[in-house]
């Protein structure tokens, strides 16, 4: 068992051939390992750190059932701090809550030792960014098992809150930003960055965003510009006086594309994203195993801990996605949905991206954006060259196209749009 698994399991006393439900006492002789609590008639539990821990079932004054738990202990002392970034309208979970789940229970385990979360969410409701620090003590259902009110759970929560930035600006009418929101954004994640690197200086950075995406360069569903995203990892990068270890993209749709690369690549050594949209599938027959083990935010905690090489973490991480289209392929057939992850290689990007401009300039073989850039390389007849270097740049793949045939072509990077391509680079 690793580090942020969790289940629950109700006791029953069998008797005269039947069974009932009865009220025993349950308890973990290690809470630093695995802790448990009560879930109305179930008992849950959740295993929080490495060591070894009892399960005792107690009922009328005696143990009538044990069992014993063991999670890894580390193997190196390699250290990781993972941002990850949300963007919550009201729609999703209102500032003031009840405690009954919403975007703070995307995380089954904050901490490990040899990785860290913190998440900054960008509150459209409040019109404000908070960043948190939740410690895996904390509960985003207590307001289901515990009688207090929306104010009493969100000054819960607010209270593992470690910086603040109010103000925020709304966007342009009928736009996803404005050019004060993104301003307000780069400056505040900037901060962030800084909060983050004097607290953890040596440890390996990275950033991680929940929700929708578009290509383009910019990050936060459009909201923060090209140009400010890219002085915002400048600023961090900076700070830290390295890259970071990855920009993970693969939950949003559509983040592959070359102006992605093109902002993301210069501040990090390698990027996850996918060149069409993500998700909008189910898994044919759905358990709490299989979302554990394709949940890649909870399996980087196993990731980090099992390798001290960033890139096999990264290619397991992204084979995580390709175990879960395996558990929906009924579903993916029957809506004929089409799902790719690629792992992309920062350092070859830029050697890559010299030579694609030259070529794209020399041939003038025009294009609209969106494209799969690697059949306009082969229909533009770029040489082995060119094309061996788009294959160092797309390292690592997994994709459901043995599932049906797709509609159209895709291997992992998208042309840039033609007017940005104009503006840039002719």
């Amino acid at each position: 068992m690793h580090w942020g698994w969790r289940g629950d399991f109700g006791v029953l006393l069998s008797e005269n051939g039947s069974t009932k439900p009865i009220f025993a006492e349950v308890i973990s002789t290690n809470p630093a390992v695995l802790e448990m609590r009560p879930t109305g008639s179930l008992w849950e539990w959740r295993a929080i750190g490495p060591g070894v821990a009892t399960i005792e079932v107690r009922y009328e004054d005696r143990v009538v059932l044990s069992h014993d738990v063991r999670t890894p202990m580390p193997a190196h002392d390699n250290h990781h701090v993972m941002l990850r970034a949300l963007l919550v309208p009201e729609t999703w979970t209102s500032f003031q809550e009840l405690g009954d789940g919403g975007w703070a229970d995307g995380l089954p385990l904050r901490e490990s030792p040899n990785l860290k979360y913190f998440e900054a969410a960008i509150w459209e409701g409040a019109r404000a960014v908070h960043l948190y620090e939740f410690d895996n003590s904390f509960d985003p259902h207590l307001g289901v098992f515990e009688d207090i009110s929306a104010e009493e759970y969100t000054a819960y929560r607010e209270s593992f809150r470690v910086l603040a930035f109010p103000g925020l600006p709304l966007a342009l009418p009928g736009e996803n930003s404005s050019p004060e929101l993104s301003r307000f954004l780069r400056e505040t994640f900037e901060q962030i960055a800084s909060y983050l690197v004097s607290r953890y200086p040596d440890s390996e950075h990275h950033l991680n965003y929940h929700g929708h995406g578009a290509a383009g360069g910019r990050l936060f569903e459009y909201q923060l510009f090209y140009d400010d995203a890219a002085e915002m990892l400048a600023h961090w990068t900076a700070e830290l006086g390295r890259p970071l270890g990855v920009i993970d993209m693969g939950g949003p749709c559509n983040k592959s594309g070359y102006e992605d690369l093109t902002n993301f690549c210069r501040y990090a050594r390698y990027y996850v994203a996918s060149d069409m949209p993500q998700g909008n599938y189910q898994f044919d027959e759905w358990t709490h195993e299989k979302f554990q083990e394709t949940h890649s935010e909870l399996q980087y905690h196993r990731l980090f801990a099992e390798s001290e090489d960033l890139r096999s973490v990264l290619v397991t991480r992204v084979d995580l996605n390709r175990t879960a289209f395996e558990y929906s392929r009924r579903d993916m057939v029957a809506h004929q949905w089409p799902q790719a992850t690629y792992l992309h290689s920062c350092q070859d990007f830029e050697p890559f991206a010299d030579d694609f401009i030259a070529f794209v300039n020399d041939r003038e073989a025009p294009f609209e954006g969106g494209e799969d850039l690697l059949d306009y390389l082969e229909t533009a007849g770029a040489g082995a060259g060119l094309l061996e270097g788009f294959r160092r740049v797309v390292i690592h793949g997994v994709d459901n196209r043995d599932f049906f045939a797709w509609s159209e072509n895709r291997n992992g990077i998208t042309m840039p749009r033609s007017w940005w391509w104009e503006g840039r680079y002719r």
